[in-house]
Parts: structure tokens; C-alpha cells; sequence
């Protein structure tokens, strides 16, 4: 494995930035079958190294055999994932290849489904406030709290969207916020974020249902609503909250008034 000589703090568009790491034997053995030197000093630094890269860059991998080291000592217990998983920031893991002593053990020891949760980033909505009346062409802002449950953040930047859906006519207005950077909601924290648009002109008066929207960014699939994130709020039929699989974002429960 080659090292930079020191980890990005941030993404700032270099190639260290870019790159991540694919651990193709995590958790196997001490030096995750060769991954790691066999020296434990330099073992060390090289795990923190790819901990710190794992912060800006994507780290993911699978599992393998340790008989291929000798005195392996594999960390294949739920406490080890749980642990490691979060220190490494894991975005994704092969669920097919060498499952005996890794997957089938998580599972035998019901901590599956909290690691599956946990892989990549997890957004869960914790409230929001919004403006509630404005005039065509007038300004519009919301400020919403945010907590990634998950182990990683998000790495590729994505627009965030207050989409307003009028409540008679159905039609829809997105509007992309500014002065908000999705990938700064980093896991096991509350941010909160801020963002501003204007309504257009044209816009129909009336109240308007009110969601949230993370489309892709590329313009070829931004309105797919398939690659849209999705929070992991559940949907509160009594407060109005919704995913909407259709539109690719979830109904806040609140109303904007344009007059």
C-alpha cells in the first residue's frame, strides 16, 4: 500500500482527497492479512492514517480468510464492527464473500441489522422551521437540525431542495437552497442548517405543502427520484411527514402561504 505523506484534513480537490481505501480482508487478522505492515509500530500508523483518510474519502472492503496469516487473531465478534466499523467511517462491506466467521457471527449475535444501519451515512430530520408567507418573487428560508446516525458522511456534494407542492392545483415548485454544504453533517452529530431561494414570479398563490429534497447532483439523473436520498424518519401520518417515493422527498407536515 502507498501512503501520502500525511492524510487530508478536508476535501480540498486533491487527488489525496479522492482517493479512499477498499480493505479487502477488515477484520481478517492483525495486519488484515497484509493489508498492515507485520510491524506494530508501523501497523499503527498506518491504521490511523487510513482512519484520518477515512474521514474525507470513502473506506469500505469485505472480509476474508485469516488462514491465510499465520497467528491471525481476526476481530469477528459484534463488539469488533461495531467498534472498528465506527473508527473507519465504513461505507459498505461485500455481504457475500467469507461469511463463516464475520456476517454469520453478527448475525448469530443480533448485531446485523444495527451495522447495516450504520454503514455510510444515515440522515435523520430532527425539526425544521420555515418561512410561512411570501409574495411571488419574494424570499424564502428554512433552518432544519439534522443528525447523521450513521458512520460516515456524505462525500459527494448534493443540492438541497425546498420543494413546495401547491394544495389544490398539485403543482410544484423546487427550489434549490443556497448557503448549505451537505457534506459537512458529520456522524454522531446535530447540524444545523440554514438555506435561502427565491419563489419565482409566475408562482400560483395559495398554500403549499412543504418538503425537503436531496437529488443527485449530476443533471442526467437529478430528476430520477430512485437517486434522491431518503431520511430515515419514519412517517408520522398524524403530523403530516412523508416520504414521497414519487417526487423523491419528504413532507414535512407544514404549509407555505404564497399571497
Amino acid at each position: 500500500m502507498g501512503w501520502s505523506a500525511t492524510p487530508p484534513a478536508t476535501y480540498d480537490g486533491s487527488s489525496a482527497a479522492r482517493s479512499g481505501v477498499h480493505n479487502d480482508c477488515f477484520l481478517a487478522s492483525r495486519t488484515d492479512v497484509g493489508t498492515y505492515s507485520e510491524d506494530a509500530a508501523t501497523r499503527a500508523r498506518q491504521r490511523n492514517y487510513v482512519m484520518a483518510l477515512s474521514k474525507v474519502a470513502p473506506f469500505g472492503g469485505e472480509t476474508c480468510s485469516p488462514d491465510d496469516d499465520s497467528d491471525a487473531q481476526p476481530r469477528s465478534g459484534c463488539a469488533d464492527i461495531l467498534s472498528e466499523g465506527a473508527q473507519f467511517s465504513l461505507t459498505y462491506l461485500n455481504r457475500d464473500y467469507y461469511r463463516p466467521l464475520f456476517h454469520d457471527k453478527w448475525e448469530q449475535e443480533r448485531c446485523m441489522a444495527q451495522v447495516q444501519r450504520s454503514m455510510g451515512y444515515r440522515w435523520e430530520l430532527v425539526q425544521a422551521t420555515h418561512t410561512t408567507s411570501a409574495a411571488p418573487g419574494g424570499a424564502v428560508g428554512i433552518t432544519f437540525d439534522i443528525k447523521n446516525t450513521g458512520w460516515a458522511r456524505l462525500y459527494n456534494a448534493r443540492p438541497t431542495e425546498l420543494v413546495l407542492k401547491h394544495r389544490t392545483s398539485s403543482a410544484t415548485i423546487r427550489l434549490p437552497l443556497s448557503g448549505l454544504d451537505a457534506t459537512r453533517w458529520l456522524p454522531g452529530v446535530v447540524s444545523t442548517a440554514t438555506g435561502t431561494a427565491a419563489l419565482p414570479n409566475t408562482a400560483t398563490t395559495g398554500p403549499y405543502d412543504v418538503y425537503l429534497a436531496w437529488p443527485d447532483a449530476a443533471p442526467a439523473i437529478r430528476n430520477d427520484a430512485r437517486f434522491a436520498i431518503r431520511p430515515a424518519n419514519a412517517d408520522v401520518s398524524a403530523a403530516g411527514q412523508a416520504w414521497n417515493a414519487g417526487m423523491g422527498a419528504f413532507k414535512l407536515g407544514t404549509a407555505l402561504t404564497v399571497q
